[in-house]
């Protein structure tokens, strides 16, 4: 059993770290991790004590990002996470899996332990990126006790998020307001009760502690706050956390005993409604992308010598559109704030580069692979080749929305920008459509950018030419362009 139990919690795990949405909640999480560490001349705070804002060290800062990234962890992974059983009377495979020899608890045991390792890996990510922010912000790591008590409040967060989308699936079943109102009814819950003192899961009892000063935490707040103009000192812990780590570790092991009591209520209404999957069964995904007129491209003539590439851009235009709405949305988006002149170019600019990570980290690996074969049988692709007309398309598409925010731009800098948008263009669809390997694609890229986004102050790190005109960093995106579009032509046609 502790094969097929190993095997079952690898399959999820593969199985939840490519989905379309991944994408979008890593650049999600870096943006918020950087929100949560603001300057000390930013107009907003994450903390007010007794309607002060506080000075921070390093530890306390890290701390107070942490009390907020255990909030909002609630809501997002208890929507996300759950057991898996809708998605299997959706993939027409319930009754398959019923009929294995594991027993159904085991395997939703083991999709209960893959949803807390996935919330546990976003975590220590977040965690991570949070402790670089605070070093480029405080000049200092945060120290080894101050980053085990952020892990252990956030694991609580994260621990109890993963039962609660495995409970608002049992209670809500494929009714998706149901789940949505089980989760932020007992995310409210939580926070009321930790307020209150009468159960602490986000970590409000420890901050308390750490503060010190019971009368000046009477007051406190926390989330995304207007800053005072009054201080307040709070540069060191005035305990020790060590009490407090041991307390979050207990409450973790209770939380992971209430999951596999959740995971066996689970396992009993799979195996009683097993006679209803078939008529809420919904075709597969595949099936549906096969019989799509836009994406199936039509194999022309030989004889047509001359591709139209215009055309040609528009069927691969037309497929990314239908494939992801929010693609759309930021194309326009990053085309509407790039002509207000109040609005920094970079920050239009930010916009767009989200297009190219949902359209292309969408694409299963089946798909790619089929979609490869049909337009490789297409005269329209067979000039430069599938990868690169792919590529070409998106680069266009984006071009297109950053013109408002590159006329704002000196001509360098507008340059620069260019030569970033196609090398993540090139970057993306040989790591996501022909390596197989989105998730590397993804990771470099949401780094690259969030160094460069995170850096104003470095006109040559400014790679994307997001805030500074450099030469240096034209020279260097120009590189790094020529560099993966001659990796992507000499992949293309293997």
């Amino acid at each position: 059993m502790a094969g097929a139990f190993r095997a079952t919690v690898i399959a999820e795990l593969r199985l939840r770290f490519r989905t379309s949405g991944l994408v979008v909640r890593l650049a999600v999480l870096v943006i918020l991790c950087a929100l949560l560490v603001p300057p000390d001349n930013a107009s907003y705070t994450v903390l007010s004590i007794d309607g002060m804002r506080p000075a921070m060290s390093a530890d306390t800062a890290l701390l107070a990002a942490s009390l907020v990234l255990s909030t909002l962890i609630i809501p997002v992974y208890g929507l996300w996470l759950d057991l898996g059983r809708n998605r299997d009377a959706a993939r027409d495979v319930r009754e398959l899996i019923l009929t294995v020899p594991q027993r159904m608890m085991y395997i939703l045991n083991a999709r209960l332990c893959a949803g807390g390792i996935t919330a546990f890996i976003s975590i220590i990510g977040a965690l991570l990126i949070l402790a670089v922010t605070v070093l480029t912000r405080y000049g200092s790591w945060p120290g080894g006790q101050a980053l085990l008590l952020c892990f252990c409040i956030t694991g609580v967060a994260g621990g109890f998020a993963t039962v609660l989308g495995a409970g608002a699936e049992l209670l809500g079943g494929r009714r998706t307001a149901i789940r949505v109102i089980v989760v932020f009814a007992a995310w409210s819950a939580a926070i009321v009760m930790a307020v209150t003192r009468l159960a602490d899961l986000i970590g409000f009892k420890a901050l308390i502690a750490m503060i010190g000063n019971p009368a000046a935490a009477r007051s406190l707040s926390f989330g995304f706050i207007r800053a005072s103009d009054t201080v307040y000192d709070w540069r060191r812990f005035a305990v020790s956390p060590r009490p407090l780590i041991l307390a979050m570790g207990l409450r973790l092991l209770l939380i992971a005993a209430v999951g596999v009591i959740v995971a066996a209520l689970a396992s009993l209404m799979s195996v009683k409604s097993a006679c209803d999957v078939g008529g809420a069964a919904a075709s597969p995904r595949m099936r549906a992308w096969v019989e799509d007129p836009s994406v199936n491209l039509q194999v022309r003539s030989a004889a047509e010598s001359r591709p139209k590439a215009i055309a040609s851009g528009m069927v691969i235009a037309r497929r990314m559109f239908r494939r992801s709405r929010f693609g759309g949305i930021a194309l326009l988006a990053g085309f509407a704030l790039g002509c207000v002149p109040s609005v920094p170019q970079g920050v239009a600019m930010l916009v767009i580069l989200a297009f190219p990570f949902v359209v292309l980290a969408n694409i299963s690996a089946a798909e790619a692979r089929v979609v490869s074969s049909l337009e490789r049988t297409e005269p329209a692709f067979l000039r430069i080749g599938n990868g690169l007309t792919t590529a070409a398309a998106l680069i266009g598409l984006m071009v297109v929305a950053a013109l408002p925010a590159l006329l704002r731009m000196a001509p360098v800098q507008a340059a620069t920008a260019v030569a970033a948008l196609s090398a993540v263009a090139f970057w993306l669809e040989l790591c996501c459509r022909h390596l197989d390997r989105p998730i590397l694609g993804v990771a470099v890229a949401l780094l690259a950018i969030y160094v460069a986004a995170s850096n104003p102050s470095l006109p040559a790190a400014d790679l994307f030419g997001l805030w500074h005109s450099s030469a240096a960093a034209l020279a260097v995106s120009a590189s790094l362009t020529g560099l993966t579009a001659a990796v992507l032509a000499k992949v293309q046609w293997r």
